[in-house]
């Protein structure tokens, strides 16, 4: 008897194959998203496309919707001027992004971590952490921080970051 079926969760489509051999079940797991892993680089930049990565910010709720012309140069400044900018591509595609603030000598703050969407759960926000905190050791820098959106303690969590229990963001306005 073999029995072919597929499991879908957020982390991975999964292909399981059981069969029965003298009454024992062998069930077998392929991870479809690790062989389409192969094809995804991650790149630190110090200019990108201007427009895609302006995408990724809308998609994230991070920026206005509307059409300023300004806004372009707004990013390419953010990409270039950041100590560390760091893009996740398929192919030629940019589907992901991530980037590090810091004085250079002791202090980075990780920010702007996000994967479009119908990529989400393949690895790639983890791999875009990892190529960020490979730079930033590399640099020596002994503290590195990041504020995570309510939902990804665990995220950040698995990757070596700890909940600073003792801190509280703030951010300035003038309202």
């Amino acid at each position: 008897m073999r029995l072919q079926m597929r499991i879908t969760n957020k982390a991975a489509t999964k292909k399981v194959i059981a069969f029965n051999t003298e009454n024992t079940y062998y069930v077998y797991i392929r991870h479809k998203w690790k062989q389409k892993m192969k094809d995804i680089s991650y790149h630190i930049v110090k200019e990108s496309d201007n427009a895609r990565i302006l995408e990724l910010y809308r998609a994230a709720g991070w920026w206005q919707m509307d059409e300023n012309p300004e806004y372009l140069k707004t990013v390419a400044g953010i990409i270039k001027q950041s100590f560390c900018f760091v893009i996740a591509k398929r192919g030629d595609e940019i589907i992901g992004m991530g980037r590090a603030i810091s004085d250079g000598l002791s202090d980075a703050y990780i920010q702007d971590v996000t994967v479009w969407e119908a990529e989400r759960g393949k690895g790639i926000g983890k791999g875009i952490i990892r190529e960020l905190l490979r730079f930033l050791k590399e640099q020596n820098l002994q503290w590195i921080g990041l504020i995570s959106e309510p939902g990804y303690e665990d995220f950040y969590a698995r990757l070596g970051f700890n909940e600073m229990k003792s801190y509280t963001p703030f951010l300035y306005s003038e309202d």
